[in-house]
């Protein structure tokens, strides 16, 4: 890889992150899409598969984010669309009406006061002429707010249906654009697969990817060690043994070392991985309040949860997180949904459990 790819993955990897919470309007859609054609000037540079298999996996993050951005922005239209219609129907039935109204008017003051103005000059008793005078410019001006009623009525009604064409051609364009992102999405998870299936045949390529496994738990170590931990929560010692469940599934990963039989490599896993489908509720262990939401290179989109006097709890491979950094969380509550960002083996949950530098087995803390 050349020395600009190198600094431009740096910068990657190092840049903050984002809230994936954000509101679905067009900056956050925009801010996505940048992130995106980023990547896809890395992937272009022809890096190694390792590489490359990081590179995918934070565009598969991101594409997926962005879809998500597009379906809020559609939902969004669509009920402005819904809005349009019923007041464009509104108004219409309301301008037939004071057009009704205006015609009735004029036909009674033609038939009933035509010759008003002739009456008003001959009248004998001045105070008469007075009265029909008013009466006469009190009927007109009323019959001139109608017309101007009516004319703004046609005004609004024009720019409204002016306005319901342009949001749907919009809402169409983001549905092209969903559609496109989807293919994207599809034809990436595909190449992340054959990359996948290249690096475990490959023992060279395995044992490269193995080490920067390593390098990802280092980062995550790191990350954990710059969070500034509040002094107290809860007395999260005193939970061992009765932690709730993040999700309800399969162990495949275990907690500690583990050696690999194709490169006869060591590693070490800071936590466990739960095979769940993805979208499935992932919820709080224990009460605390939100230190980190975002992605992290080989764990995805994550969630840290910070208890208190540096214990915090790790939930990786999300395909939505749906609390922000500073949020309290109560146990048991919802902080977001499983998925297979980071992952190498489908649907999973990673689960860790943390103290400055320290990882504990998730086992020995649960229910």
């Amino acid at each position: 890889m050349n020395k600009l790819a190198a600094i431009l993955f740096a910068l990657l990897i190092l840049a903050p992150v984002y809230n994936l919470s954000a509101q679905d309007d067009p900056q956050a859609i925009d801010s996505l899409s940048k992130q995106k054609e980023l990547i896809d000037s890395l992937l272009d540079l022809k890096q190694s598969e390792v590489e490359q298999l990081y590179l995918i996996d934070e565009q598969l993050s991101l594409t997926s984010r962005l879809i998500r951005r597009l379906e809020g922005r559609m939902r969004t239209m669509s009920m402005e669309l819904d809005s349009l219609d019923i007041y464009i129907d509104s108004s219409k039935v309301r301008l037939e009406q004071m057009r009704s109204r205006l015609a009735k008017n004029l036909k009674s003051f033609y038939i009933n006061y035509q010759p008003a103005p002739a009456a008003i000059f001959t009248a004998g008793d001045i105070r008469k002429a007075a009265r029909q005078l008013h009466y006469f410019k009190t009927t007109v001006n009323f019959m001139k707010s109608q017309l101007d009623s009516i004319s703004l009525i046609k005004f609004e009604l024009e720019q409204n249906q002016e306005r319901l064409i342009y949001t749907r051609r919009q809402t169409e364009k983001l549905m092209e654009r969903k559609n496109v992102e989807e293919s994207m999405l599809e034809m990436r998870k595909n190449e992340k697969s054959r990359l996948l299936s290249r690096i475990d045949q490959d023992v060279e390529l395995k044992s490269q990817y193995l080490k920067e496994t390593q390098k990802d738990q280092e980062q995550l170590a790191n990350l954990t060690e710059k969070l500034q931990s509040i002094s107290h929560v809860i007395d999260f010692e005193t939970l061992r043994g009765r932690l709730i469940w993040p999700v309800k599934g399969k162990i495949i990963r275990h907690f500690g070392r583990e050696r690999d039989k194709i490169t006869n490599t060591e590693t070490f896993s800071p936590g466990i991985e739960i095979k769940i489908s993805t979208g499935t509720e992932v919820i709080a262990t224990a009460s605390g309040i939100v230190a980190h939401a975002g992605y992290l290179r080989g764990y995805g989109n994550m969630i840290i949860v910070d208890h208190g006097k540096g214990w915090y709890t790790l939930y990786g491979h999300l395909s939505r997180i749906t609390r922000s950094v500073g949020e309290n969380v109560e146990r048991g509550e919802i902080i977001g949904y499983s998925g297979e960002t980071g992952s190498n083996i489908g649907p999973v949950l990673f689960f860790g459990i943390r103290r400055s530098d320290q990882s504990y087995d998730p086992i020995e803390w649960l229910m």
